[in-house]
């Protein structure tokens, strides 16, 4: 990301209530921690899409879906709403986008299988991080 561009996001960004549960779909990049940028939302129904379509395109054998779980913990905690005009009635608009912290904490990390009456085949891997 250009400096110019983060210190006009930086600017607008709003310090995030503390509980405050965001999710995010697939594997954690290694470079969030080091950035400290991440693209979160708040609907759990979009994380569950978008984790299903990754699942897909990663394996046919053992089809895993992996959720992240973040947690609020710290109150320096920066983010920044990303609103989508033309897609306001789509779950899109729930996005936010995390500009700074100090860290990022895996706290727990759980299995769950998917019930036979549901309409999720896959093992469902529930990661629960806090950020301060």
């Amino acid at each position: 990301m250009p400096l110019l561009f983060r210190q006009e996001l930086m600017r607008h960004a709003q310090y995030l209530p503390l509980e405050q549960i965001l999710f995010f779909a697939g594997d954690l990049p290694k470079s969030v921690c080091q950035t400290k940028v991440l693209s979160t939302t708040v609907n759990p129904a979009t994380v569950i899409i978008n984790a299903q379509k990754l699942s897909a395109k990663a394996t046919m054998n053992n089809p895993t879906m992996i959720i992240n779980q973040i947690v609020i913990r710290g109150k320096q905690v920066l983010g920044f709403p990303i609103r989508h005009n033309k897609r306001t009635s789509e779950r899109l608009r729930n996005e936010l986008l995390i500009l700074d912290f100090q860290e990022l904490r895996l706290v727990n990390e759980m299995n769950i299988k998917g019930k036979k009456r549901s309409n999720i085949d896959e093992t469902i891997l529930l990661r629960s991080y806090e950020l301060r």
